[in-house]
């Protein structure tokens, strides 16, 4: 059990570091995969089949995630289209500056939150340990 928790904590923090360290850029899922796989490999030293087994893994879910994101980027645009043609350029103005906050305070909230969840993850890691 104990196992588990660690390896569940170590994946979604290799893969959160890796996403944050990559914004704004283009994600090449397999440099992503194979970066994830290296750190899992350091921290749980996988055999080589676990290290392909587990850089699939990685690969498979990655690649999802980056075509749902383009996905959800093509209907958020899509949809921006739309409400610029009922809109007047103030109010898309006004409309885009609010989403924009938004944002950032989804982002600045997703990130404590997630802090706080390794915390709570790491102490009772340690607690089960002693």
């Amino acid at each position: 059990m104990k196992a588990k928790n660690i390896l569940v904590l170590l994946l979604v923090v290799a893969i959160n570091t890796v996403g944050f360290a990559q914004k704004g850029k283009e994600k090449d899922p397999e440099k992503m995969a194979q970066m994830v796989t290296e750190k899992m490999t350091k921290k749980l030293e996988l055999t080589e089949d676990q290290q392909k087994a587990v850089y699939e893994a990685n690969l498979k879910m990655l690649k999802e995630k980056q075509e749902i994101q383009k996905q959800m980027k093509a209907n958020r645009e899509a949809h921006k289209a739309e409400l610029s043609k009922v809109l007047s350029e103030e109010q898309m103005a006004k409309l885009e500056k609010k989403m924009e906050g938004r944002k950032e305070g989804r982002e600045r909230k997703f990130r404590k939150r997630r802090i706080r969840k390794a915390e709570k993850e790491i102490y009772k890691t340690e607690v089960e340990d002693q």
